[in-house]
């Protein structure tokens, strides 16, 4: 790291930045002078564990202490380190100063647990022992910087993940928001961390995909894999809507209506769902088959890894590699949205509190923008359509 000889002039002149940054002194290891984009100026030392942990601790604020002091407390500090000693640890412990590792550990009590469905908990639960807690889990939540942030984000990307970059900042950014609610710090260090743009998939299947799909189906060997995948592609539902969907939800009269509870829903709200002939037809076909002792509309174990495996088989046969099983949602509302129906009805189908998620599905096939543009041309009066090679001429 570059350093410098600092002195009461050129500490004097350190300038805010957009982001906190560190000038370290050429004369003690690891002291130097950390300025924060809101201009304050603290004396630190950055110090190793014997263990090869990082550890950064404040010595005190440059407007309240002579420079030849804090270098002299830095020298003093690494005399202690060199024994063995771990003075910001010692200082945490008597001072009850909260570390990353107690934020998550109240993360996960008061918020995850709460908040979040079961799979996004895993994907939280994984981010936090595989990134975050080894690069700041003994960080005082106080101490993490901009800095810190940044760094960790560019060594998530490094490793070659293409979303779990920014995925790690974003559970960061939300954990220091309730640090800042829990009274923990005062900012949050993501906010002025760069992530790029998110971009959504504009994949949907086409006529001709459609059919290959359904031949493929057709083969599959396991039928109630097959069965998921057809009514996900019908009712436009989640696979997590679907296999934990039980028989009490469904009305398989004339009328045919799901309706799923709060509990199995993205947006936490009983939704009440009516099905279509050929969703209905399936489900009766289902439900004639299935063992009068099972609640559950898909029962088989491991029925994840198989829907999964059916569907890796069914991609290959059909031809449509890129496409995902959730592209099936996308394909549904793309149909209904190509058919005339309106953003509102199909975004209530699918359990969109807003228009604007819909409007995502709203993946126009060519043919459909032809016939539009088609419509503008004729509705021209003859006299003023020409013949380009005449206006030439």
């Amino acid at each position: 790291m570059p350093t410098t000889r600092l002195n009461a002039s050129n500490v004097a002149k350190l300038a805010p930045r957009d982001a906190t940054y560190i000038t370290y002194d050429s004369v003690v290891r690891g002291f130097g002078v950390r300025v924060t984009p809101a201009g304050a100026r603290s004396y630190i030392l950055t110090y190793r564990r014997q263990d090869g942990h990082q550890r950064r601790m404040t010595i005190g604020r440059v407007d309240q202490m002579q420079l030849i002091d804090a270098r002299r407390e830095a020298q003093a500090l690494l005399l202690r380190i060199g024994q063995g000693e771990d003075p910001l640890g010692e200082q945490d412990a008597e001072s009850g100063a909260p570390t990353m590792s107690m934020l998550w550990a109240r993360y996960v009590t008061d918020h995850m647990m709460v908040n979040k469905r079961p799979r996004s908990q895993v994907e939280d639960r994984s981010m936090w022992a595989k990134y975050i807690e080894p690069a700041m889990g003994e960080k005082k939540v106080e101490d993490v910087t901009h800095d810190d942030v940044e760094a960790l984000f560019n060594k998530v990307k490094r490793a070659g993940r293409k979303r779990r970059p920014t995925a790690v900042v974003q559970l960061l950014s939300t954990m220091f928001n309730l640090a800042i609610v829990w009274k923990m710090r005062s900012d949050n260090p993501c906010k002025f961390v760069r992530l790029p743009r998110g971009e959504h998939r504009n994949r949907f299947l086409s006529d001709a995909e459609q059919k290959r799909l359904l031949v493929a189906v057709s083969h599959l060997n396991d039928r109630e894999a097959a069965a998921a995948i057809l009514l996900i592609l019908l009712t436009g539902a989640r696979l997590n809507e679907l296999l934990q969907a039980t028989w009490d939800q469904f009305d398989l009269d004339d009328d045919g209506i799901w309706t799923k509870p709060a509990s199995n829903t993205k947006q936490k709200r009983v939704r009440r769902i009516p099905l279509n002939t050929w969703a209905l037809a399936m489900l009766k076909q289902l439900r004639r088959l299935a063992d009068p002792a099972d609640k559950l509309v898909f029962p088989t174990r491991a029925r994840v890894g198989n829907i999964r495996m059916a569907w890796e088989q069914v991609r290959r046969e059909a031809h449509i590699a890129d496409v995902r099983l959730h592209d099936l949602r996308h394909s549904y509302a793309s149909l209904l949205i190509n058919r005339g129906e309106t953003l509102y009805t199909v975004g209530a189908l699918l359990g969109h509190s807003d228009v604007q998620t819909t409007a995502r599905y709203a993946h126009l096939q060519d043919e459909t923008l032809r016939r539009a543009t088609e419509k503008a041309g004729k509705a021209l009066p003859k006299r003023m359509r020409f013949d380009i090679r005449r206006q030439i001429t």
